[in-house]
């Protein structure tokens, strides 16, 4: 693991951006934090070296200039950080105010539905149909790993929706939005 990480840092080290090192080397080191982390370690001190990560990303996040991109690193980084720790209501709090805050992010649509996941895994189902059906209404469609968000939360909508109505609307939905989805 280590030699990978410092075959990264060198690679990156070739990048005369400073502050993308600094994000890179810092999400390096969370990595680290994560995979190091063994079943002996006091969860107090796993508490505080999360917190401690999650601090110094804040930092970059609030100080520094950053592009769309870097600022995606650094909020999904972060993101990530609570979810390895199955902290679902941190996930869900840093997101939805991030999304308040920042209304016109082009990655909105990204982070609901991550704050969606994070109340399905909480079994809060209703919830997370009202996350899926507001990226549907009021965010731009992206691609994840070469899918359509809207058409990910058409999918979820579809299978937790406990309105048959609703159900039906999605299903159209899909039909009419993704013809070349369909089975």
């Amino acid at each position: 693991l280590l030699s990978l990480i410092f075959t990264r840092i060198n690679h990156y080290a070739k990048f005369k951006n400073m502050k993308l090192h600094k994000i890179f080397l810092l999400s390096m080191l969370s990595l680290c934090f994560f995979c190091s982390c063994n079943s002996s370690a006091s969860s107090k001190e796993n508490d505080n070296k999360l917190l401690e990560t999650q601090n110094q990303l804040k930092t970059i996040l609030t100080t520094q200039e950053l592009n769309a991109q870097q600022r995606y690193t650094i909020i999904n980084q972060m993101a990530n950080n609570l979810l390895a720790t199955k902290d679902y209501q941190g996930v869900i709090l840093f997101l939805t105010d991030w999304v308040e805050e920042n209304p016109d992010d082009i990655y909105n649509s990204y982070w609901l539905l991550m704050t969606a996941y994070a109340y399905l895994s909480t079994g809060a189902e209703p919830v997370a149909e009202y996350y899926f059906d507001r990226i549907l209404n009021t965010c731009q469609d992206l691609l994840v790993k070469g899918q359509s968000i809207h058409f990910i939360c058409l999918q979820n909508l579809i299978q937790i929706s406990k309105n048959s109505l609703n159900r039906t609307k999605y299903f159209n939905a899909l039909i009419n939005r993704f013809p070349q989805n369909i089975n």
